[in-house]
């Protein structure tokens, strides 16, 4: 299985966009996502004429292994090994799974995971990068995003009709939003995790895929009047909040 889910090229230089679907293998919603996504880019020059994209955009899947098997992890969370120490560790690590014990699966996924992504940084050299996480849950509930606490993360955080959960970094340690950071990646850098819907809702994807192009028209890939207003609507209806309401939705919690 090929970790490059696809990928597409403006004509127009622009932001870095690395979009990761199943860093956990039991939530296929985020590869689904960027799969009808990357469809729509390259159709939408046929059905408008005047659209154009500006930057790049890759997605990627996170954990290949859990994804290829259904499972959350093979032995360990992949979102919790994007620690300083960890990465330093493994940098000479075997290149084949072959050679590696299982107990040390998650490091490799990280490892071909970090060299894809800075392979992208290199060949395109972006002035800004932003990377999107994208997650389902075991149980109902509603989306919201999650957020480095940097201001310009938060700032585009704001623009994607979905509550925005701030504080996160705080608790936990070795997620994407924790290592995905300017000082790492050698590049302005933001950081957005974004939890779709439960893991088999049908709807998962398709907020997704909503959640998906609001980003796209937040950091200036694509024009206002090229986003479709339902894109909006299925993420208002998520968060529990009607069209009607748009102008009260919380922006942060």
């Amino acid at each position: 299985m090929k970790r490059l889910i696809g990928d597409y090229t403006g004509a127009e230089r622009g932001t870095l966009i690395i979009a990761i679907g199943a860093m956990h293998g039991n939530e296929p919603a985020g590869v689904k996502a960027l799969e009808t996504l990357f469809q729509m880019l390259e159709n939408e020059p046929s059905k408008n004429p005047t659209f154009r994209f500006h930057g790049r955009m890759v997605g990627i899947i996170g954990n290949v292994q859990a994804y290829k098997r259904g499972v959350r992890f093979i032995e360990k969370d992949l979102n919790r090994q994007f620690l300083k120490e960890n990465i330093l560790q493994f940098e000479n690590a075997p290149p084949s799974l072959s050679e590696i014990p299982p107990q040390y699966f998650e490091d490799l996924e990280r490892i071909k995971l970090l060299e894809t992504i800075e392979n992208e940084i290199n060949t395109y050299k972006p002035k800004k990068l932003l990377v999107l996480d994208l997650h389902t849950t075991s149980a109902d509930g509603g989306i919201f995003t999650i957020v480095a606490d940097d201001e310009e993360s938060i700032s585009v955080a704001t623009e994607l009709y979905a509550p925005v959960v701030k504080g996160f970094v705080k608790g936990t340690g070795g997620t994407t939003l924790h290592y995905f950071k300017t000082e790492n990646m050698g590049v302005p850098t933001m950081t957005l995790s974004f939890e779709a819907g439960q893991h088999d809702d049908p709807l998962s994807e398709k907020r997704a895929i909503a959640w998906l192009v609001n980003c796209l028209r937040a950091t200036g890939c694509v024009r206002q009047e090229d986003v479709e207003t339902r894109h909006e609507e299925i993420l208002l209806r998520g968060s529990s909040y009607g069209k009607g309401y748009a102008q009260n939705l919380p922006k942060i919690v």
